[in-house]
């Protein structure tokens, strides 16, 4: 081996452990001062001991108002605050701090509930906060709620609505393969925020006919300018996967001409269809009934609905 290469190596090592000395000379001044810093003076100064029992028993109580744990094994009463605050939460929990209570609700006099109760998780106990929802009170507004059952009123037994459903439970996710992973991803979240106002579904396979989408008037043409116009993911959706859909006003007589074809292609299923062998149940020897000849007994009315001629 040449002596310069040697030579380089020890260079090298020399190096290396001025450099190691100098790092572990900088951490210890380091900590040297953070002792400095917060270090405590000794005092001469001694608590005095309680001998009272009364006073010692304060203690117990005002320390079991600060902690006290919820569980499988809880037997005491959760300890409220002296305010007199009922959360009325059979659950228990943390009483709400009158700082910021009144910023819970936004009518009067309603009860928030506990901010967080303590529970058992597998890393340990944790504080798990209260929902931040409320019960909506409609799913539709009257309008739209409206055009729901007069719609109702005009379709077969066998076929539902079923209003508000997620975009996520209308699809199932491709293979990721050959795509961008973000790409992918963000297709995830953008079908987890959207829903579909109403689907036409056949009760008996519980399959998709028809999405519905109401449309939203835009009440002001700057804002929804400025926002990027009008949502067409659950269209470029509904039209990946297969999924006929309308764009409903709102009036069921100005859309009910779309949305027939749909209900009335949603014929009942056959002898065949049903793979059911109903000869069996014919005392006549009979092939069974036809349940496709049901159909040509029912005649769709634009105002009544389904009759029976």
């Amino acid at each position: 081996m040449p002596v310069w290469v040697i030579v380089v190596i020890i260079a090298a090592m020399l190096l290396g452990s001025v450099v190691i000395v100098w790092v572990s000379g900088t951490e210890d001044r380091r900590r040297e001062s953070r002792r400095k810093r917060f270090e405590i003076e000794d005092s001469t100064e001694r608590v005095p001991l309680v001998t009272d029992e009364a006073q010692r028993a304060k203690r117990r109580e005002n320390l079991e108002d600060t902690a006290t744990f919820l569980g499988a094994s809880q037997t005491a009463p959760v300890p409220h605050q002296r305010t007199g605050f009922d959360s009325g939460d059979p659950r228990g929990g943390l009483e709400p701090d009158p700082d910021v209570s009144n910023l819970l609700g936004d009518t009067a006099g309603e009860k928030t509930g506990s901010l967080g109760r303590l529970v058992n998780t597998p890393d340990g106990e944790t504080i798990l906060t209260n929902p931040p929802f409320r019960l909506r009170g409609a799913v539709f507004s009257k309008r739209h709620g409206k055009y729901t059952v007069s719609m109702m009123r005009r379709l077969p037994p066998w076929l539902v609505l079923m209003p508000r459903v997620r975009l996520d439970t209308l699809v199932t996710p491709t293979s990721p393969d050959g795509r961008d992973p973000d790409d992918w991803r963000t297709w995830r979240r953008r079908v987890r925020m959207r829903s579909v106002d109403l689907i036409l579904c056949d009760r008996r396979t519980w399959t998709p006919i028809l999405a519905i989408l109401f449309d939203r008037p835009a009440d002001n043409v700057k804002a929804s300018v400025i926002g990027g116009g009008r949502d067409n993911i659950v269209d470029e959706v509904l039209i990946a996967i297969g999924l006929p859909f309308v764009r409903a006003t709102g009036n069921l007589k100005e859309d009910w001409h779309v949305i027939r074809p749909y209900v009335e292609q949603a014929m009942l299923p056959s002898v065949g269809d049903l793979d059911v062998d109903e000869s069996n149940n014919d005392p006549l020897g009979g092939t069974g009934w036809d349940a496709s000849a049901a159909v040509t007994l029912l005649k769709i009315d634009d105002e009544k609905g389904w009759l029976l001629e």
